[in-house]
C-alpha cells in the first residue's frame, strides 16, 4: 500500500519542479500582459455629478415641417398643413342660427314679411309702429336676437377671412361680440330715449329707435346665410363673398341713414347743431372706433 502513495507524491513534485523551473507556466493565461491587463480608464466625470445630460432632438421622421406661426391659427381651405383645419369648430354655431331663423320663419313669417315691406313702405312702417307701441313689442324681440348672433359671428367669421382672429375658439369669440353688438344696440336704444325724456322729440325718437330694430331684425336675416358661404366657399372666392356682403351691409346702412334722415327732416331749422352733434357721436363715432380696432 505504501509503494503506490510514494510513486504519486513522487510524480506531483517532479511536475512542480519542471513547472517552476521553465520558461512559460502551464497556468498562465496566454496573451500579451500589457494589453490584456490593462485597467480600462474611465471617462472623465463631469463637474455636477447630478448635471442630466441632454437628451438629443429627435429628427423628423418625414422632410416636411410644418412651420408654426406666432399669428393667429386659421382656417384652411386647401391641402396647406400649416393652418388649422377649424370649419368643423364653427358648424355647431351655424347649426343653432339655422334652427333659431328657422323657428322665426314658422312663426314670424308674415312679421319678418312686413318688416322687409317696412323699409321701403313709410305707411307700413307707421303701421307696424303703432302695433308696437300697442303691445307687441315682444313679437319683434326673437327675431331681434337673431340679429345679434347672426352679426357677431359674422364679424368674427371676417376677421378669419382678414387672419385677424383665431380659428380655434370660435365660441368665445362668437360670445363676446354678439353680446358687444348687443350692448352697443342697447345703449344706442337708451340713449335715444333719454334724449326723446329731455327734448321735445319723444315721438321722432322713439320711431326711429324702431326703426333701428326693423333693419337690424331684416339684416340678420341676410346673416345667417351669408356666414356659411364665408365658412365653406373655396379660399379664393372668400374674400369676394366678404367684400359683396360688406357692400350690402353699407347699401343697407345708407337706407336706414336716409330713412332716419326723412324721418327727422323737420327738425334740420330747429335743431341742426344738435341734430349734428348726434350724427357724431353716436352714429360715426363707434364706426370709427370699430375700424381703428380692427384696423390697428
Amino acid at each position: 500500500m505504501r509503494s503506490p502513495i510514494i510513486f504519486f507524491l513522487f510524480i506531483s513534485c517532479f511536475t512542480c519542479l519542471l513547472g517552476q523551473g521553465g520558461e512559460d507556466n502551464p497556468f498562465e493565461i496566454q496573451g500579451d500582459a500589457s494589453e490584456d491587463t490593462r485597467v480600462p480608464e474611465r471617462p472623465a466625470r463631469p463637474d455636477n455629478p447630478f448635471e442630466i445630460a441632454p437628451v438629443p432632438e429627435a429628427e423628423p421622421e418625414n422632410d416636411a415641417v410644418i412651420e408654426r406661426t406666432d399669428g393667429p391659427l386659421l382656417i384652411r381651405r386647401d391641402s396647406d398643413p400649416a393652418v388649422l383645419d377649424a370649419r368643423g369648430r364653427t358648424l355647431g354655431i351655424h347649426i343653432l342660427l339655422l334652427v333659431f331663423m328657422g323657428l322665426a320663419w314658422i312663426f314670424f313669417r308674415q312679421l319678418i314679411s312686413r318688416c322687409y315691406s317696412a323699409l321701403f313702405n313709410e305707411g307700413l312702417f307707421n303701421q307696424i309702429y303703432r302695433d308696437r307701441k300697442n303691445g307687441k313689442l315682444g313679437l319683434f324681440l326673437f327675431t331681434y336676437l337673431i340679429f345679434f348672433g347672426a352679426a357677431g359671428f359674422f364679424v368674427y367669421l371676417a376677421g378669419q377671412v382678414m387672419e385677424y382672429f383665431p380659428s380655434d375658439q370660435p365660441w368665445p369669440f362668437w360670445q363676446r361680440l354678439s353680446l358687444g353688438i348687443a350692448g352697443y344696440y342697447l345703449g344706442k336704444h337708451l340713449l335715444l330715449w333719454l334724449i326723446g325724456q329731455l327734448f321735445d322729440v319723444e315721438e321722432a325718437s322713439s320711431k326711429y329707435s324702431f326703426l333701428i330694430m326693423i333693419f337690424a331684425i331684416v339684416t340678420g336675416m341676410f346673416l345667417v346665410p351669408i356666414n356659411l358661404l364665408l365658412s365653406y366657399t373655396p379660399d379664393d372666392a372668400t374674400r369676394l363673398i366678404l367684400y359683396l356682403s360688406l357692400f350690402l351691409l353699407a347699401l343697407i346702412y345708407l337706407l336706414r341713414a336716409t330713412r332716419a334722415l326723412l324721418l327727422t327732416s323737420r327738425f334740420w331749422s330747429t335743431g341742426a347743431l344738435h341734430f349734428l352733434l348726434y350724427i357724431c357721436a353716436v352714429e360715426l363715432a363707434p364706426l370709427l372706433i370699430l375700424y381703428r380696432v380692427i384696423g390697428g
